[in-house]
């Protein structure tokens, strides 16, 4: 059985997506725009423009996450990056030590490695 992704699923029931509720009430509520762009945009950053750091960022997070439940354990087929895309907003090597460092994590209750971003 297939199942549609969660921003489809709303869209049909709801006519918006949990990112867009969530970034029209962060806008309602006087938050900057870098975090209202974070969350509007927290399952596909790509088409933003280079310089949208809070926002590459969380989609990056989101992507990387997608694939595993609290306990680490996988939840299916994780939301696959572009290499490209990571490589024009500078996240190639930073996600690529994160999931290297990573890469034998029995679970969550591991200690995640941070890792620096520059611009």
């Amino acid at each position: 059985m297939a199942f549609a992704p969660l921003p489809v699923i709303e869209m049909e029931l709801l006519g918006a997506t949990h990112a867009d509720i969530g970034a029209y009430l962060l806008t309602i509520w006087g938050f900057r725009d870098e975090i209202v762009e974070a969350v509007a945009y927290h399952h596909d950053a790509s088409g933003l423009r280079d310089d949208a750091t809070l926002a590459h960022l969380t989609y990056v997070a989101a992507a990387l996450a997608s694939g595993c439940d609290a306990g680490g354990a996988s939840l299916g087929r994780p939301i696959e990056l572009d290499a490209g895309y990571l490589a024009r907003v500078n996240l190639a090597g930073p996600v690529a030590a994160w999931r290297a460092a990573n890469a034998d994590a029995p679970s969550s209750n591991q200690p995640v490695p941070a890792f620096g971003v520059t611009q």
